[in-house]
């Protein structure tokens, strides 16, 4: 997605729009039947989080998140390895 569409995309939905969205989606998770129903909203919610990177201050809290879950990708790999 390009930043114009991303911007485009905030001037719809704002950025309470986009957070509003992600955690609509978030809520859909929890009540989702499959683990494939899941993997599609988070594939949604990736899209949300990738759109808000236009602005410097989502951008950093989507980073954060990012990098908070690859260490707890890691600790997922040390636990296999025991």
């Amino acid at each position: 997605m390009s930043i114009k569409q991303k911007r485009e995309t905030e001037k719809i939905l704002g950025r309470k729009g986009i957070a509003k969205r992600i955690h609509n989606l978030a809520y859909e998770i929890i009540k989702a039947s499959s683990y494939q129903e899941v993997m599609e909203l988070a594939g949604r919610i990736s899209v949300l989080a990738d759109t808000a990177s236009y602005d410097s201050y989502w951008s950093e809290k989507v980073s954060n998140g990012k990098f908070k879950e690859c260490g707890n990708i890691d600790c997922y790999n040390l636990d296999r390895s025991k």
